[in-house]
């Protein structure tokens, strides 16, 4: 029966968690804590799925580069028709100017 209430509060968060200002991972995380602390997982069920861990760190290293490329402005650099007629962003002239390659 409190399983269903964890689907309940999940659920509710999932969907008005914008309006509520709850993100989306901060949720899943509410909802991992609600279940291990009402004895529905253990913490051996949580550390036993390795490649689930793997691809949360995976991911969330890939978006955290992803985002700071767009905060750089590199994927609306390059996604402009002539964007190497850009000298300053062109990545090789930045390279040849560098202190570390003299």
């Amino acid at each position: 029966m409190a399983h269903a209430g964890d689907r309940r509060v999940l659920l509710v968060l999932w969907i008005f968690g914008s309006s509520l200002g709850v993100d989306a991972t901060t949720a899943s995380f509410v909802g991992l804590s609600i279940l291990l602390l009402s004895g529905v997982l253990t913490w051996e069920d949580v550390k036993s799925e390795k490649g689930a861990w793997d691809t949360l760190i995976w991911f969330a290293a890939l978006l955290m580069m992803a985002n700071q490329l767009k905060k750089l402005g590199f994927t609306q650099l390059v996604w402009q028709p002539d964007w190497r007629q850009h000298r300053q962003y062109d990545a090789w002239n930045q390279l040849d100017n560098h202190p570390a390659a003299a």
